[in-house]
């Protein structure tokens, strides 16, 4: 938070906004910049908790990585948040994390994956109602949150569990059998050709995730 509050009053002196320029005036990295414009866009009222003493100062990371699904509801005008105010939702999710409801900062990261899986899906009114529900119970978990063919976590976990026992096994196997086998050679020439077309998507993904926004 002081590295944010010097640099916005750089921004200011210098009417600056690009993350570039500003990365090449600090000699910060564009992620460090990215990072501390976030952490400025919230209100005065949380950025001087990050400005507390370190007995009692907040994490930057949980805001972070609330920016994550407070953006996308800021920007599109959800109504859930809308209808409660920025300050308040905020101050709901970080109670949640003082409390251990939100047991990790990156948390938000699977509201970020629902909403998006929920936008593909049409299933947008019932993430909207879920929202609602998780919002007005202190209690209500993230995970608890159920939107029909939004959810992949269970998934992620099992593809991550055979991806690693598949490394595993192919660090393994002896590349005079599979010169040997054409079947095998064809589904591992299949499954490079997925990977890499996963990995290329995900990728831009990111990137556009990351892009600064606009003025």
């Amino acid at each position: 938070m002081p590295t944010a509050l010097k640099l916005q009053t750089l921004m200011e002196k210098l009417k600056e906004d690009n993350e570039r320029k500003l990365a090449e005036l600090t000699k910060l990295s564009i992620g460090q910049v990215r990072r501390c414009k976030i952490l400025l866009s919230y209100p005065k009222k949380f950025q001087n908790m990050l400005l507390a003493p370190p007995s009692k100062r907040l994490k930057a990371d949980f805001f972070i990585e609330l920016q994550r699904i407070r953006r996308p509801a800021l920007n599109e005008k959800m109504p859930f948040w809308i209808k409660r105010g920025d300050e308040k939702c905020i101050d709901i999710f970080l109670q949640k994390y003082l409390k251990g409801v939100i047991t990790a900062v990156t948390e938000s990261r699977k509201l970020a994956e629902i909403y998006r899986g929920s936008l593909k899906s049409d299933q947008i009114k019932k993430f909207y109602s879920e929202m609602e529900r998780f919002l007005d119970n202190p209690e209500m978990e993230i995970q608890d949150i159920d939107v029909s063919g939004a959810t992949f976590e269970k998934e992620y976990r099992e593809i991550r569990k055979s991806a690693r026992r598949l490394r595993t096994q192919l660090d393994r196997l002896d590349t005079e059998v599979i010169s040997g086998d054409r079947e095998m050679i064809g589904i591992l020439e299949s499954l490079l050709e997925l990977i890499q077309s996963k990995l290329a998507e995900a990728l831009v993904v990111e990137e556009r995730r990351d892009e600064p926004e606009s003025g």
